[in-house]
């Protein structure tokens, strides 16, 4: 394809590798695979990288630059709030209305005053982007649950957080896939368990930000966000 070429690949693929019995979401257990058939395979493999990297692998750089020196106050706003302008933003300034109620949303879920305490908002933003393997925003919030205070041993994987998150696993599974299926009983379980209950706000919360964040997650592979640098 035009701007790619064929490279060989300096390192082994990064693959899921939760332990089967966790029920850890997919990302959050990543490790260079050992296997000596993959080594093998990955020593004869030529991978499409691009030559010029930007926000996105489908827009051209000078178009969202150009968009983003017309829509300087949006991003201004972005970087006040969280001291930068990630690629998602940068992209979604090519739609300047869209992008001031999404960002004035997600501020909303994240930072202000709300039921869930600040980790635990990225940490459910994490298990969201991770259902649908979208290392993008896994990374991103990675960074942000540490930089709020959150505990590195969670992000081993969910099996390693704790019960009350771990019990979202499951409606946040079918909310990803076939949300259609969600009762009344997947929310009375989580309400009404013997231990590690969610309250009502608490749980709306939770809710809201899963499907922010699937969302999200097919926005970024729609339109093929780029990693920032040092979040690759």
């Amino acid at each position: 394809p035009a701007g790619m070429e064929l490279l060989p690949r300096r390192a082994g693929p990064l693959i899921p590798l939760p332990p089967p019995e966790c029920g850890c979401p997919g990302l959050l257990c990543m490790e260079p695979q050992e296997d000596e058939y993959y080594r093998g395979q990955v020593r004869r493999m030529n991978i499409a990288q691009q030559l010029v990297r930007g926000p996105s692998a489908y827009i051209p750089v000078g178009q969202i630059v150009q968009e983003g020196l017309n829509e300087r106050r949006i991003f201004l706003e972005a970087f006040v709030s969280t001291g930068r302008v990630d690629n998602a933003t940068m992209v979604m300034g090519l739609h300047p209305e869209y992008l001031t109620h999404f960002w004035k949303t997600q501020y909303h879920l994240l930072q202000m005053d709300g039921p869930l305490p600040f980790p635990d908002r990225h940490y459910v933003a994490i298990m969201a982007a991770a259902r649908h393997q979208c290392s993008y925003l896994v990374n991103l919030h990675r960074a942000e649950f540490l930089q709020v205070g959150g505990n590195p041993e969670w992000l081993r994987g969910l099996h390693c957080a704790p019960q009350k998150l771990r019990n979202l696993s499951e409606i946040n599974k079918i909310l990803a896939h076939r949300p259609w299926l969600i009762t009344k009983e997947h929310i009375e379980v989580l309400l009404k368990a013997e231990q590690s209950s969610w309250s009502l706000a608490e749980l709306i919360h939770a809710l809201v930000l899963l499907t922010h964040y699937h969302s999200l997650a097919s926005f970024v592979f729609g339109c093929g966000i780029n990693p920032e640098i040092g979040r690759a």
